[in-house]
């Protein structure tokens, strides 16, 4: 049995957006693996981040002139 993956849909999304993302992940364990799937196209392919990876992507949505570099 596949352990359950807990979504949450981006802030910005809405019924009227066409670019709409979903995070999760794993429900009941440690944060090691971050999901990402499109909102409208949920039996889609999802991808994969590392925690350490994420983390960076966050930072550099928030502040684009970082450059953080994924290290895991």
């Amino acid at each position: 049995m596949q352990p359950s993956i807990t979504w949450k849909k981006s802030s910005y999304s809405s019924a009227a957006a066409s670019e709409c993302l979903e995070a999760g992940m794993r429900t009941g364990s440690e944060i090691k693996i971050i999901f990402v799937r499109d909102s409208k196209k949920t039996q889609s392919p999802v991808l994969q981040f590392g925690k350490l990876c994420w983390i960076n992507f966050l930072q550099m949505a928030e502040s684009p002139t970082t450059g953080a570099v994924c290290a895991d």
